[in-house]
């Protein structure tokens, strides 16, 4: 059996805290890192549901349009016909 000396021991435990500190911090860091990204994709998909993005709008004169979106323009170019 080998024998550990007090120092040795404080030493170990003081490496030990500093590493599980460390995986505490980045385990933190990971969550506000995910929380923000979910945010911004959730505000984006918000914003575009709120401007009427991709939706399709009737007008009386027998035309239709498709509404504009704030982020996305060109995946979904605004587009007209006629539905009369």
């Amino acid at each position: 059996m080998t024998y550990i000396t007090t120092r040795q021991r404080r030493l170990q435990r003081r490496r030990q805290q500093r590493i599980d500190t460390l995986a505490h911090v980045g385990k933190v860091l990971a969550g506000i890192l995910m929380f923000l990204v979910l945010t911004t994709m959730f505000s984006v998909v918000f914003i575009e549901w709120i401007a009427g993005c991709g939706e399709v709008f009737y007008y009386g004169d027998g035309t239709w349009r498709t509404g504009q979106c704030v982020f996305m323009d060109s995946l979904h170019p605004v587009r007209e016909g006629v539905w009369k």
